[in-house]
């Protein structure tokens, strides 16, 4: 599903990791669908690291007690990676925010821009303040 080889592909793709799908204009789309088309064979290289890497640490025990401020940013109805691991995350990261996203998939920032960027631009202002105080 995340592997694309055609045009009809990468529509089979947004589909799949948006609720809906953002509006992209034609040209940038096309622009879009040659890059991943592109980066095929570097995805599936990835892909096969993924899948072979079962018995490897879990990102939260490589996580844990990372003292950076963090903003974990998750849409609710994400299909690729369950909403669950927002809060295994946030539960290990002591600067962690978490925001769960209703009615978003996998990539909150191209389905919800505007949205994802409020609250991006609110947490480094409050991460800022922390910082000065």
């Amino acid at each position: 599903m995340l592997i694309v080889e055609t045009p009809a592909d990468y529509d089979q793709l947004l589909d799949f990791v948006s609720v809906q799908k953002p509006p992209i204009p034609g040209a940038i789309k096309k622009h879009f669908i040659k890059e991943a088309i592109h980066h095929r064979p570097l995805n599936q290289i990835i892909f096969k690291h993924i899948r072979s890497a079962w018995g490897a640490e879990p990102l939260e025990v490589l996580l844990k007690d990372l003292s950076v401020p963090t903003l974990i940013l998750w849409g609710k109805r994400d299909r690729v990676l369950h909403v669950s691991g927002a809060s295994i995350l946030n539960a290990v990261m002591p600067k962690s925010s978490k925001v769960i996203m209703e009615n978003v998939g996998h990539v909150p920032m191209l389905e919800k821009p505007q949205a994802s960027a409020t609250f991006y631009l609110d947490f480094l202002g409050k991460s800022i303040r922390q910082k000065n105080d």
